[in-house]
């Protein structure tokens, strides 16, 4: 995915399709992030009413390929008491 705003255009599209086709989807969209030097994964639950869910998430891979992921709340706690596991360089 490019960005955020492509992800919100893609879930309007969801939204439309899921009212005409009375359907559940599970969007999960992810892209990299310049400024942290993370990927992110967005996750969104669509009934055909609308969305229920949202969750974000931040993954690094390590040297050996394997991935890392930790919710953006708990993140953001990470990274405000420097604990540098998931966002060192």
């Amino acid at each position: 995915m490019d960005s955020e705003e492509r992800i919100s255009y893609l879930n309007k599209l969801v939204l439309h399709k899921n009212k005409q086709q009375q359907s559940n989807a599970l969007m999960v969209f992810r892209y990299f992030d310049k400024s942290l030097q993370v990927q992110r994964v967005w996750a969104y639950h669509f009934l055909a009413d609308g969305m229920v869910e949202e969750r974000k998430a931040v993954c690094k891979e390590d040297e050996f390929g394997y991935f890392s992921m930790i919710f953006e709340e708990e993140f953001a706690e990470t990274k405000s008491k420097r604990i540098p596991e998931l966002i060192k360089q």
